[in-house]
């Protein structure tokens, strides 16, 4: 049903998918979040191609990411502090301390050298708790 006035609001059915979705918890599926709000996937799809639906998922989507972000940065943190590389240059892009990286290969290891935003800052090398 077409909506009248400026400003979206959603239907009772796509309400309960929006509030089903804030509820989801970690790695839940698109079918699992309308199951929960007992609407079917193939709808939940053609909604998102309203301007306001998507809108509204999509809010949806970064609360839930916010809410998650702590967590996921303590576990990047956690693993940098062990040595791994990956998760080490991640939290590195992620606190915007990388300028330039330079990667180089050679046919026995690969080197990666950053270069950091305040060139005289050392990095932290000590051991992780």
């Amino acid at each position: 049903m077409a909506q009248i006035g400026t400003e979206w609001k959603p239907n009772r059915r796509q309400k309960k998918v929006l509030d089903a979705a804030q509820e989801a918890g970690a790695n839940r599926t698109i079918t699992q979040v309308c199951d929960d709000a007992g609407v079917p996937r193939r709808t939940f799809y053609n909604w998102l191609a309203s301007e306001g639906f998507a809108r509204a998922w999509d809010e949806v989507w970064r609360r839930a990411i916010v809410r998650h972000m702590p967590g996921v940065v303590a576990a990047m943190l956690a693993k940098a502090g062990k040595g791994n590389v990956p998760a080490a240059r991640l939290v590195a892009d992620m606190a915007g301390a990388i300028k330039q990286i330079h990667e180089v290969t050679s046919t026995d290891e690969t080197t990666i050298k950053l270069t950091w935003d305040d060139d005289n800052a050392e990095p932290d090398t000590s051991e992780a708790p």
